[in-house]
């Protein structure tokens, strides 16, 4: 297992980074977005190849694995491995047999052992394009074409390899995604149609990120829209009469995960009011299921979240393109290696914790009352300078209870 780390950390090719430890997806998806803006903000369109191989570690190749295995493992460890592949059996009823691809699944070396077979693949794109434009993670990949020709010439090789090397490409999730310069309207591909027998796409989801001709906010948006009213009306029953800090808990497992995976886009965002949008949204829905009132006034809703997105975003950008930097290196990321941030210091306040059931309905209330003289806000009852030093008190009146 050492020598299998010890290669994958240091000699596997760097533009895999799935299994891979101390990276993930993020420095990926960051790296895709800053590869293509690069283009994108000097008027250049940029293909994305997206890749992904049906039931991949199914129809690994034993022979070529053991193969490829050579260059990292001894001839006895190889044959404990041969042993191992020889023993086993899936059986079904009555029936069984001993097959002869797949890598075994739950093993914790399996995933070594499938990025090892396809990094060939990798180094045989490298020789038409540059590393820094392949980005792989286990079974998915994409890569960036700077033009049509170029993109002919990879769709050809993945093709040929895979088929070489027993693997099937998954078609329903293969798509040709062309980008472009926010104000160009130029394009080289039609939507809808195919290009070398892939199909033509406007938007993609990769590594959990949707990603548009344009890289913008605006599919990743309307996409989160339909998952959170899903997860939010099945979440009902659990949410219904529990504590503020149950239902924080539901929200952090269940819709932060999806914010996170927008933050890459919304880091590299020009525009502001889509910023905004994003931001709203995840405020919403911590009124959502904590029960708060619309008219809650955002520094309260921060306050009780904890969540910034705007730190959060500067934070992930900087540890991905560290992780990065220590990839191309061949050194094992940790976050003690990582340099001191005034952005990575965020309090673990958690102002929800043993909050009572009341905490809500109080809050929900003060947003109706005058703080100044306790009535409800309607102008026959409330002086209109009250209002206004009402709006201007803050939060004052809600942290100190």
């Amino acid at each position: 297992m050492e020598k299998l780390k010890k290669y994958m950390t240091g000699e596997l090719c760097p533009s895999q980074t799935g299994f891979v430890s101390g990276q993930g997806v993020f420095p990926n998806v960051f790296r895709v977005i800053k590869r293509i803006k690069f283009r994108t903000d000097l008027k250049k369109n940029v293909f994305g190849l997206f890749v992904d191989f049906k039931c991949a570690y199914n129809h690994v190749s034993h022979s070529k694995l053991f193969e490829r295995l050579s260059r990292v493992l001894s001839e006895e460890e190889i044959a404990f491995q041969k042993a191992i592949y020889s023993r086993i059996k899936i059986q079904s009823g009555d029936c069984s047999f001993s097959p002869n691809s797949g890598v075994a699944q739950g093993s914790i070396v399996s995933p070594a052992f499938f990025n090892i077979y396809v990094e060939p693949l990798y180094w045989k794109l490298n020789e038409h394009i540059l590393l820094d434009d392949i980005f792989g993670y286990a079974d998915d990949l994409l890569i960036l074409c700077d033009s049509l020709s170029e993109l002919q010439e990879c769709s050809e090789i993945i093709e040929v390899w895979s088929k070489e090397n027993n693997l099937f490409i998954n078609k329903s999730k293969f798509a040709v995604l062309e980008f472009s310069n926010r104000r160009g309207r130029k394009l080289s591909l039609v939507i809808n149609e195919t290009f070398a027998g892939f199909p033509i796409v406007d938007h993609y989801k990769y590594l959990g990120v949707w990603l548009n001709q344009k890289l913008t906010l605006d599919t990743h948006i309307s996409h989160m829209n339909k998952k959170i009213s899903f997860i939010r009306s099945h979440l009902s029953p659990a949410l219904y009469n529990t504590s503020l800090d149950f239902r924080k808990s539901l929200w952090q497992l269940f819709i932060v995960p999806s914010f996170e995976f927008g933050i890459p886009i919304f880091y590299y965002e020009q525009a502001k009011g889509r910023r905004e949008i994003f931001e709203k949204m995840l405020r919403n829905s911590f009124k959502s299921f904590t029960g708060l009132k619309k008219t809650v006034k955002t520094s309260i809703v921060n306050l009780l979240m904890n969540f910034d997105l705007k730190e959060r975003s500067q934070k992930l950008c900087y540890d991905s393109e560290e992780k990065w930097r220590l990839r191309c290196r061949g050194e094992f990321y940790k976050q003690v290696n990582n340099i001191p941030s005034p952005l990575s210091s965020q309090r673990n306040l958690n102002l929800c914790k043993n909050a009572p059931k009341s905490f809500i309905k109080f809050v929900n209330l003060q947003v109706n009352l005058c703080p100044y003289c306790a009535q409800q806000q309607v102008k026959s009852r409330c002086d209109q300078t009250h209002l206004q030093r009402a709006h201007n008190i803050g939060i004052d009146s809600i942290t100190s209870i």
